[in-house]
């Protein structure tokens, strides 16, 4: 006869609930997931594997377990303002507003079940300390992985103080510089590499093109030059890091970030044919980020963004199925902290919608969102799925997603988050 098996560490049991590990394959009816400290051992059905002796029971019954969400394109410290004349926040909100501002991000994200984020640009290194204060315990919050400032030419898409006209006719470049270090040709790009890994950065971000959200059109207009791209990744790779490449086209400017090795393409809103196609021969994550785009479409929105952003969303739906088509690997991310309404907490499931109705199945979003997304950060061996071996980041939460996306979106859905078998959330 089979014993149970002994309690050892920290042990959970979630059990009877409906599960969906994030790798793809069919949900596991009445499973049985244990937990020991912070990974999981065994994964399950009740009655085919032995809760250990002295395990926490956590019901799960008529509930569903999954992974915990992943953002692979967040910026925790940018506080939500849609004014151009301010520098989207940067004159209404000082350093110490915005670190307030990411420490109350970090909670909202990890209550609404979003256990780790790759934060694609902040200002005074405030996504380096917040996370570091996560990983201390001193804060709640997901798990981060930061970029630090990024790279962004002079006049460019994140070189935020030039629609501040006083300031960019008066005041010395220096100035700009705290807000968003710039860097133009080679040899800047380089020391701006190396000094974003000096003070941490996990990876390296950064603006190839223009944006949508500009006072003028820039949504195709290419910045950084091959040899500057080159460069950026090219020192990156020295030190162990990957780039990031916000590009939102055109498609060559897409091209040539794939072609010199970079990670991931974030938007990538007007791709073509060749360009999707030559990502998915080099590997290339494609990040959408839809709901971004998506807000830029209000009927409050100015009329020069609302133009381009209405046909950037057509574009992007395309750019999702010719993706999905060909192979590409696509991961969750939102831009969320970017202008006009993009709430840390709340925009994240909305891009789960987003994916799901406009080339992608409710399956196929939720893999993006976990399997998918850690693999494009580079921690697939250690979360994104729920299998032994891997730390038990995971929510538990009422209704079925897979029947319907959109349930993530209603209050009191989400009953537990847990991550690395703490568990930071528990409602009724």
């Amino acid at each position: 006869m089979e014993t149970e098996k002994p309690k050892v560490g920290n042990v959970k049991a979630i059990k009877g609930g409906t599960l969906i590990d994030g790798t793809g394959n069919e949900p596991i009816r009445n499973s049985l997931v244990i937990i020991e400290d912070s990974k999981i051992v065994e994964v399950g059905q009740v009655g085919q594997i032995k809760i250990p002796s002295g395990a926490e029971v956590i019901d799960a019954s008529g509930l569903v377990v999954m992974p915990g969400l992943i953002d692979c394109h967040t910026h925790i410290s940018f506080p939500v303002t849609p004014f151009a004349a301010t520098g989207f926040g940067a004159l209404e909100y000082s350093q110490a507003d915005r670190t307030i501002w990411a420490v109350v991000a970090a909670k909202k994200l990890i209550e609404a079940g979003i256990t780790t984020i790759r934060d694609m640009g902040s200002t005074g290194h405030i996504d380096l300390a917040v996370r570091d204060a996560i990983k201390r315990g001193d804060i709640v919050g997901p798990r981060i992985f930061g970029s630090d400032a990024g790279l962004t030419i002079t006049g460019g898409h994140m070189d935020v103080l030039k629609n501040v006209r006083s300031l960019a006719f008066d005041l010395p470049l220096e100035y700009t510089q705290n807000q968003r270090p710039t860097a133009d040709g080679v040899e800047e790009c380089i020391k701006v590499v190396r000094e974003q890994i000096r003070v941490g950065a996990d990876q390296i971000k950064m603006w190839a093109t223009g944006g949508v959200m500009e006072t003028t059109e820039r949504a195709l207009i290419r910045e950084y030059s091959d040899e500057e791209i080159k460069a950026i990744v090219k020192e990156a790779k020295k030190s162990g890091k990957f780039v990031a490449s916000h590009a939102v086209g055109p498609p060559d400017a897409i091209k040539v970030c794939v072609e010199e090795g970079v990670r991931s393409i974030e938007h990538g809103i007007f791709n073509d044919e060749e360009s999707i196609g030559m990502m998915s021969e080099n590997g290339t994550y494609l990040v959408p980020t839809m709901v971004a785009y998506h807000l830029l479409t209000a009927p409050y929105m100015p009329q020069v963004i609302k133009e381009v952003a209405n046909r950037a969303v057509i574009a992007h739906e395309k750019t999702l199925k010719r993706a999905k088509k060909a192979g590409v690997k696509i991961a969750l991310g939102t831009d969320s902290g970017s202008p006009f309404g993009s709430v840390h907490g709340e925009v994240q499931h909305k891009e789960l919608e987003l994916m799901a109705t406009r080339g992608l199945t409710a399956m196929e979003s939720i893999v993006a969102a976990t399997k998918t997304a850690a693999e494009c950060i580079g921690i697939g061996d250690k979360t994104g799925t729920i299998e032994p071996g891997k730390f038990a980041d995971l929510i538990v939460i009422e209704g079925n997603p897979l029947d319907n996306i959109k349930l993530l979106q209603e209050k009191g859905c989400i009953k537990m988050v847990m991550k690395e078998g703490k568990v930071y959330v528990k409602n009724p």
